[in-house]
């Protein structure tokens, strides 16, 4: 715990009685992973009248994991329900200037801010709010720790040592059966454990596959004071005064990203499997030392400059994961037959980091749930996690999708340009249809639509995916095959 005492020790957390809590529902919640998306699913079921509680496999809140963005559709619902979550992430998060490198550090463009206007036209949101004039890079472990202090002064328990090993369900509740032998029982339970969560064999009937795709990251973050010690790395990676720097150098099957902020040093190299055999997996505890990751690239691009090597090196024991990206198909199916367990975040869809949106659709995950239990009513009839899972699982897929996209443009350029069939059409960046979002509100707006289509078929279409797309089925083994044949990728409407 001296990890999440030393975070937490100097913030301020919203009491009960600073947070409007809608209406008590009598519903026990019972969530199985204390990651952000299994977090943030206790806190919103709080907000709408649930009595939620938290079980985690680790024995303690951990400290693993670099940083991720936080970006408009989770942060303005952060800023106007969570004050002191949102206080924090405005005060430790940063905004990254982005600058373009070859692969033996030449600039080629940048640094430049990231905007989400769209070729200078005024962009909104849903709610007609203006674009946002930043983007909030913050460290995984601390908003992981914020979200579990605000939980604790809710009073709400979160229990560590807890691995799930089963999900069960009957007409009357739900539940696990940990690995010591016990049993919890609950009237709904969140599926909140990540990748490898035992909940599949109950909503699914099998594990889900996942598909190597010849990629793995090498990963870390650590104390910025271990690279300012030498002068010239100080200077080639310099902090701007309020905000972070990021450099993208990419050539084929190598990229590499540098981010260097206040106080924190970051980096990951994104490669190929094959010239490192056996070594990558899909785990925060598989760890390589620096001397490995130097050794690659020498062995395999030694046009990289001698000063990112030391870079490297700079990296403590057991910081530098490895850590393999697997591609799995889109599971239309996130509830359990009789509703009872909905897997939410990395449970129910996994996205690579290309896609930008794994933290945030964890989080909406989180908002539609919470929301979707309050106005279902009948838990019995299992409806209210089937509507949920409509109005969710397409936005997710389009997000995936997306990701294959950014990924196929930075390590395998003559396949990028086959994915876009119209460059005006559809571009590998953050589209107003992700940012521009409210997932609360279109929650409540159409929980009765999508409701009523599971009843009568009355048919409903989303409208929080790109606009004019019409959702298709795809798998990965269709992409790849398609890509492969030389053929390009046709996707309608406006993804930017």
């Amino acid at each position: 715990m001296a990890f999440f005492n030393d975070v937490t020790a100097s913030l301020n957390f919203n009491k009960v009685s600073e947070i409007p809590r809608h209406p008590l529902t009598g519903i026990n919640v019972l969530i199985v992973g204390a990651g952000p998306a299994g977090l943030y699913s206790a806190l919103e079921c709080w907000r709408k009248g649930h009595s939620p509680r938290v079980v985690e496999r680790a024995p303690s809140p951990s400290s693993a994991g670099d940083s991720f963005s936080i970006t408009p559709s989770a942060l303005r619902h952060i800023e106007k329900t969570w004050p002191a979550i949102y206080q924090d992430i405005d005060n430790s998060g940063y905004d990254v200037w982005i600058s373009f490198h070859k692969i033996n550090g030449d600039k080629v463009a940048g640094p430049e801010r990231f905007v989400f206007d769209k070729d200078g036209e005024d962009r909104l949101t849903e709610d007609g709010e203006p674009a946002p004039d930043r983007i909030h890079r913050v460290a995984r472990p601390r908003f992981t720790a914020t979200l579990l202090g605000q939980a604790l002064a809710l009073g709400i328990e979160v229990t560590y040592g807890k691995r799930a090993v089963d999900y069960f369900e009957d007409g009357d509740k739900a539940g696990v059966i940990c690995e010591d032998g016990s049993r919890l029982e609950a009237d709904v339970v969140v599926a909140a454990d990540g990748v490898g969560t035992k909940s599949h064999k109950l909503i699914s009937g099998h594990d889900i596959r996942a598909v190597g795709s010849n990629y793995s990251i090498f990963r870390t973050a650590y104390s910025s004071e271990l690279v300012t010690a030498d002068t010239e790395l100080a200077k080639r990676f310099p902090v701007r005064e309020g905000a972070g720097v990021g450099e993208m150098w990419t050539t084929d099957d190598l990229q590499i990203y540098v981010g260097h902020s206040p106080g924190r040093i970051e980096w990951g190299m994104t490669h190929r499997i094959k010239d490192i055999a056996g070594t990558s997996k899909e785990s925060w505890g598989n760890h390589v030392s620096p001397d490995y990751v130097v050794k690659y690239l020498k062995d395999n691009f030694p046009e990289v400059p001698e000063y990112l090597h030391r870079l490297i090196m700079t990296a403590p024991k057991n910081a530098i994961v490895d850590w393999q990206l697997l591609w799995r198909d889109p599971q239309p199916r996130w509830t359990s037959p009789l509703g009872r367990v909905v897997q939410v975040g990395d449970s129910a869809h996994t996205l690579v980091p290309s896609s930008g949106s794994g933290l945030v659709q964890g989080i909406e995950d989180a908002i539609t749930l919470a929301t979707c239990l309050q106005l279902g009513g009948n838990l019995k009839n299992g409806l209210w996690s089937r509507t949920h899972n409509k109005l969710r699982f397409e936005r997710v897929s389009c997000c995936q999708l997306l990701g294959f996209i950014n990924q196929s443009n930075y390590l395998k350029p003559e396949w990028g340009q086959k994915v876009i069939e119209d460059a005006s059409n559809v571009k590998p960046q953050y589209g107003w249809w992700i940012w521009g979002h409210n997932p609360e509100r279109y929650a409540y707006d159409n929980f009765g639509k999508a409701f009523r289509s599971l009843v009568d078929d009355t048919q409903f279409e989303n409208t929080n995916i790109p606009r004019g797309y019409k959702y298709k089925p795809w798998s990965i083994k269709d992409i790849y095959d398609t890509l492969e044949r030389g053929e390009k990728l046709k996707f309608e409407g406006d993804w930017s």
